[in-house]
């Protein structure tokens, strides 16, 4: 059994639909199943809200999904972006309270000033009137391309960051060491270079330098070391964007359309951005890597890149 959704809107409230058909396969593994899981409680979160000057919020990642909103793409996709899709039919004099997860709390209150409270945990009272807001991975939903254009451009006014520059930066991800944050947590999580890593990164760096094209601006960029804003910023303005698998290409979210990402990756399976490019319009492309801390044969991708059309006219000879 299977569930086809369609989402319209009526007035101010977002609906659903739906048509069920015989299928052999569980149906609860389904991109659509989980879609319309997450539009019936942004609709109930909503309707939460309506009546109250304050809501608790609860971030849980969509059914299948594991991941906790400390990490920067599950920051992104599991409650920035449906906490703006949610907000968007919501009253503005709502104040939106959640317990402390750490410096990416500064991120929130930055993208929705003056509508964020952080509490360090929730009393009793808090914890049971408080509303699940259901995280929308692309890796397990899908997601509305206008929603995520509104939701890119929302995030750009609100940070003062302009569109009038042609996109002209090719920027290159360098993984980096974990924010002391995750060290300092009961049970210490794992993130940047301790998961993954590109052994021999310096010498891909120094491959773009010297085949960038003039045209393009080349940047080598550690995420962990620049701001939020900066972040949107410079991917606002990129036209082509490599990096290993990992949180930072979720920033793809804010590059224009028809842009290309090119994604270092030893397992094809997970496929996250790949589906993000797909409702951003961009052009995803995988160079496969053999291992979670690899080393990239710099002859083999150059040749790749050569034989590459979305890549080749970025680079010179």
């Amino acid at each position: 059994m299977e569930v086809y959704l369609g989402a319209f809107t009526i007035r101010r409230y977002p609906c659903v639909r739906f048509r069920v058909v015989n299928r052999r396969k569980s149906w609860k593994n389904t991109y659509i199943y989980v879609t319309a899981q997450i539009v019936l409680h942004q609709i109930r979160f909503v309707f939460h809200s309506r009546f109250r000057s304050k809501v608790y919020i609860r971030p849980k990642p969509p059914h299948g999904c594991r991941g906790f909103v400390k990490h920067y793409f599950h920051f992104v996709v599991d409650l920035l972006y449906p906490l703006f899709v949610a907000s968007t039919y919501s009253p503005k004099k709502i104040t939106y309270v959640l317990e402390d997860f750490g410096p990416l709390a500064d991120v929130l209150r930055e993208v929705f000033p003056g509508r964020i409270e952080i509490v360090e945990k929730f009393d009793s009272n808090q914890s049971a009137t408080s509303a699940a807001l259901i995280g929308m991975s692309p890796r397990a939903s899908t997601l509305r391309k206008s929603d995520v254009e509104r939701f890119r451009s929302y995030t750009k006014e609100v940070l003062n960051i302009g569109s009038s520059r042609v996109p002209n930066k090719v920027i290159l991800i360098e993984r980096t060491s974990a924010h002391p944050y995750f060290a300092s947590l009961p049970v210490p999580r794992t993130s940047g270079t301790e998961r993954r890593s590109i052994v021999n990164h310096a010498e891909l760096r120094e491959y773009f330098e010297a085949h960038v094209s003039d045209q393009y601006e080349f940047l080598n960029l550690r995420l962990e070391e620049i701001s939020f804003r900066q972040q949107v910023e410079y991917f606002n303005e990129a036209c082509l964007v490599i990096g290993q698998h990992g949180a930072g290409l979720v920033n793809s979210i804010w590059m224009p359309p028809g842009a290309v990402v090119v994604e270092f990756s030893s397992n094809r399976g997970k496929d996250h951005f790949q589906r993000l490019s797909k409702f951003k319009d961009h052009k995803h492309l995988i160079f496969e890597t053999t291992d979670l801390h690899a080393s990239i044969d710099i002859a083999d991708f150059s040749k790749w890149a050569d034989s590459t059309v979305p890549v080749r006219p970025y680079l010179s000879a």
